[in-house]
């Protein structure tokens, strides 16, 4: 018997299905199926009163559940005690995030108060997130998506507001804010996100798709060269978005800011570990919300 095992047989005893368990786990079903089956030859007792469809725990397999809680939460705890005695310069942290512009702000900010901390960074999509994470490949992981997986936690840590971005001379750059329907007839510049900018993309779909909703026609020009983008948001007429945190349009000198009065246009940060984390994970978390004001200056 070992750990996981134990992990498996929790999510199909959560599941009562061994597919959806497989899913959750990014593991094959046959493979899920075979530990389940040697787990129990292993003991010499059946775990679960089994359907074509479902798989639910019998008296045996709710003593078994019992005990596999235990031991994996004595285990984590072990983890914890023991690492602060470890050489914590030692622990790689591992992390992944859809949206780069997270990393760029807390990775540095850690490093400052950890220098001799190994590190590992991955980009990825936010589809790709969810099973690195699930299959112990990376340690915490930062999103724009409010993941539901039962085996990770996903906490919201910040919230920044959409701003308009609007040349000086413009009718509309005299408000103090700006409603959706102050948008209408008016020219879009979006700039096309690469992948890892994933909160900037997720915003724009969302206000995209509102505006469609209440009816506000818009016309959208899309720009996929940065440079360009830029450079067009300083000579024309047209509205760009930008974030309570970016500095993009905010440093350009013929451009204003306002913000939407609509609050539910919002980019949420998220933070989304294992909710069997280990020693490494609980270190950095204790550091990120004794530091949240500092990260997200």
């Amino acid at each position: 018997m070992n750990f996981s095992q134990l992990r498996y047989f929790q999510a199909v005893a959560e599941y009562e299905n061994i597919s959806k368990a497989a899913a959750r786990l990014f593991i094959s079903q046959p493979a899920l199926s075979k530990t389940i089956k040697n787990l129990e030859n292993e003991l010499g007792v059946s775990l679960f009163d089994r359907t074509p469809n479902t798989m639910t725990l019998n008296n045996a397999g709710k003593i078994m559940l019992e005990f596999a809680n235990n031991v994996l939460s004595d285990y984590e705890d072990l983890q914890n005690r023991l690492f602060h005695y470890s050489d914590v310069d030692s622990h790689i942290i591992r992390f992944v995030s859809s949206n780069v512009v997270i990393l760029r702000r807390i990775v540095p900010l850690f490093l400052s108060t950890y220098p001799n901390i190994p590190i590992e960074t991955t980009t990825c999509k936010a589809t790709q997130l969810e099973p690195l994470l699930v299959t112990g490949a990376a340690d915490i992981g930062f999103t724009n998506s409010n993941l539901q997986n039962p085996l990770l936690t996903c906490m919201p840590f910040y919230e920044q507001d959409l701003l308009i971005s609007l040349p000086k001379n413009h009718p509309l750059a005299q408000k103090q804010e700006l409603t959706l329907f102050d948008l209408e007839g008016q020219t879009f510049l979006r700039y096309h996100y690469p992948t890892a900018e994933e909160g900037e993309s997720l915003i724009i779909s969302h206000l995209l798709q509102k505006l469609k909703d209440l009816g506000i026609k818009i016309h959208v020009i899309y720009q996929p060269d940065m440079a360009l983008y830029t450079e067009m948001l300083a000579i024309t007429n047209y509205w760009g978005l930008t974030n309570s945190r970016s500095s993009m349009s905010r440093n350009i000198a013929t451009r204003v800011c306002l913000p939407l009065n609509d609050k539910s246009i919002r980019i949420t940060d998220y933070i989304v570990y294992p909710k069997k984390r280990g020693p490494r994970t609980q270190f950095f978390l204790s550091w990120l919300y004794s530091h949240l004001q500092d990260t997200m200056l």
